[in-house]
């Protein structure tokens, strides 16, 4: 069991370093004729499966962010910018060649973000209970809807988990524990959980500034792509 606490700082490096190795199982092995070896196979279960911790992380990150930032438009505009920017690297990493047939995770979380703005906006400006549950409602099923046509990574699950820990935000227990329940289908997504459970509620300090993060998604999937051109033909 994971005993220490977290702090935002800390699931960041987290989510990042554990993404960074499943996007290394998916460019150097199931894009290649690696994936028929059978002990690749195995590995890259593997990798995929430290993988799957990072994506609860992120979105828990979302929320934090939704609730502590002090400009939404900003916060808005920089997910959808580097959505827009991440998706050639993620394009060329996920399946070697452009196409809008998946779209990257920035994407998710900027999905996310409107449907979190209109569970706000339905908790403040509801008249009435019948107004909240349909505006709440409405929102969650259009975020949903957007996820799935539009193919983003992790598709409406990835949204329904957003607004999970967004409304359960003051009870943890009952947050993590829902939230591990609906994305029990991966696996090791349980520890993404225990990590947000013993969340310390502070946003950490690092030395990097906020946008290294940002870069950090497209950077990492264009160095991989490289890599895997240059390595393996």
């Amino acid at each position: 069991m994971i005993q220490r606490k977290f702090d935002g700082i800390d699931l960041k490096y987290i989510a990042m370093v554990t993404m960074l190795i499943d996007h290394i199982g998916v460019v150097f092995i199931e894009n290649t004729r690696l994936y028929s070896i059978e002990s690749f196979q195995m590995l890259d279960v593997c990798i995929r499966l430290i993988g799957r911790i990072a994506f609860p992380l992120f979105a828990f990150l979302l929320v934090e962010g939704f609730q502590h930032t002090s400009n939404l438009r900003n916060y808005a505009s920089r997910l959808l910018v580097f959505a827009f920017i991440s998706e050639i690297p993620f394009d060329l990493a996920a399946s070697g060649k452009l196409t809008w047939a998946h779209q990257n995770v920035f994407f998710t979380l900027f999905i996310g973000l409107l449907v979190l703005k209109g569970l706000q906006f339905a908790q403040t400006n509801s008249s009435s209970m019948v107004t909240y549950y349909f505006t709440s409602g409405f929102s969650i099923v259009a975020g949903c809807l957007a996820a799935y046509f539009l193919s983003v990574d992790y598709s409406y699950m990835g949204v329904l988990l957003i607004v999970i820990l967004y409304l359960l935000r003051d009870e943890p227990k009952k947050k993590c524990t829902i939230g591990a329940i609906l994305f029990s289908y991966e696996l090791t997504a349980i520890l993404s959980f225990i990590m947000i459970y013993r969340y310390t509620g502070q946003k950490g300090s690092t030395k990097l500034h906020k946008y290294a993060f940002y870069a950090f998604y497209p950077a990492h999937l264009l160095i991989l792509w490289v890599l895997k051109m240059l390595i393996i033909r």
